[in-house]
């Protein structure tokens, strides 16, 4: 895993995911993968539709990745980071369904980069099942305004 370049792989042995940073791998893949905008998401009507081509098949109409791609085409308001930690909350949920995670928490707020930039920061903790120490994700900027 390497954070710098936000890239990282996971292996398996059987049907379950080998120790190590697999789970780290999984949170990156699943937040900045770009999952279909939903109905009133602020999405022009003409951009391309994005999302994972096997989610048509899932038998659970389960949709993998994020929709966090929509801020980076938003202004930085009050509302982004609430949409950031919903997003990130939605796109990570399956980890608690699957047994991989007991709990996700994530947060999202907005802070001063510079004195005429501010920027939306996300950042959280991943519990595996059975562990009291999370797994800590720092912060990731999303979305750069004006102070």
């Amino acid at each position: 895993m390497d954070e710098t370049l936000a890239e990282g792989d996971f292996s398996r042995t059987g049907d379950s995911l080998d120790e190590g940073l697999d789970l780290q791998t999984l949170v990156i893949a699943s937040l900045f993968s770009d999952a279909p905008p939903r109905d009133g998401d602020p999405v022009d009507p003409g951009s391309p539709r994005t999302g994972y081509w096997a989610d048509a098949y899932s038998p659970d109409a389960d949709v993998y990745g994020s929709r966090l791609w929509i801020l980076k085409r938003s202004k930085l308001s009050k509302q982004t980071p609430i949409l950031a930690k919903l997003y990130a909350e939605e796109a990570l949920a399956w980890m608690v369904a699957d047994g991989l995670a007991s709990r996700v928490e994530f947060d999202a707020e907005i802070r001063k980069i510079n004195s005429a930039t501010k920027g939306c920061f996300l950042f959280g903790n991943v519990y595996r099942p059975n562990e009291r120490t999370p797994i800590a994700f720092e912060p990731w900027e999303l979305v750069r305004g004006a102070a």
